[in-house]
């Protein structure tokens, strides 16, 4: 995601703008706690060069990005299975205003542009200070759902973004329980399953966020 024509010779990259149709941007760091200029890189820049790829293909159709429902959380909900705030609302399927007032261009050239030490401070004094973000991975996916959005309307390019929750095994395909890595709300079951992890502290009228991933891929496509 950071390496020049993400990675591909210029043979590879001069080959798949003139053969593809579609594309989908999955690929980002999900390590919340990733140091928020490495996360700016992958799940920021990555994706716009991605998008500029998409730009050079004839036979474009759409581009589709992966990001998070989690984007909003800064937003105050209703509907969520828990007490909410007497002013709160849906939130529904569109771009809201950033909770700053930089554009989202200067943000970004910002934050790439910072020391690790400076990066982690802005993280603890905006992003999850001032801003109400919880990491950075949120962060950065909000950012680049503007970023892209306004790049692919002003390209004329068909955009679309999928939002889903934690993703957690698959319901049918290939088969029930599928997954391939043992990360975020797996790894809760797994170790309650083996009778490792016996507590767990947690909202009790809150509703557990979690979509299957063969949901998840077939909304996709």
């Amino acid at each position: 995601l950071t390496k020049p024509r993400l990675g591909l010779s210029a043979a590879d990259y001069a080959r798949v703008t003139a053969e593809v149709n579609l594309v989908i941007s999955v690929a980002a760091t999900v390590n919340f706690d990733e140091r928020l200029d490495n996360a700016a890189k992958m799940n920021v820049q990555g994706p716009l060069a991605l998008l500029q790829l998409a730009e050079a293909a004839p036979r474009l159709e759409g581009f589709v990005h992966m990001s998070t429902c989690y984007v909003n959380h800064p937003r105050k909900v209703s509907g969520a299975g828990g007490p909410a705030a007497a002013d709160a609302a849906p939130v529904n399927e569109q771009l809201y205003p950033l909770p700053y007032d930089d554009a989202p261009d200067a943000m970004l050239k910002k934050i790439v542009a910072m020391s690790p030490t400076d990066a982690d401070a802005f993280t603890a004094s905006h992003v999850r200070g001032r801003f109400g973000y919880p990491n950075t991975y949120t962060f950065t996916k909000s950012l680049a759902e503007h970023l892209l959005a306004r790049r692919a309307a002003e390209r004329g390019v068909r955009f679309s973004i999928v939002r889903p929750a934690i993703v957690g095994a698959a319901a049918a395909e290939p088969h029930v329980g599928w997954l391939d890595n043992i990360t975020a709300a797996s790894g809760v079951f797994l170790r309650a399953g083996l009778g490792l992890l016996r507590d767990f502290r947690c909202e009790a009228a809150g509703i557990g966020d979690i979509v299957p991933v063969d949901v998840v891929v077939n909304a996709t496509i």
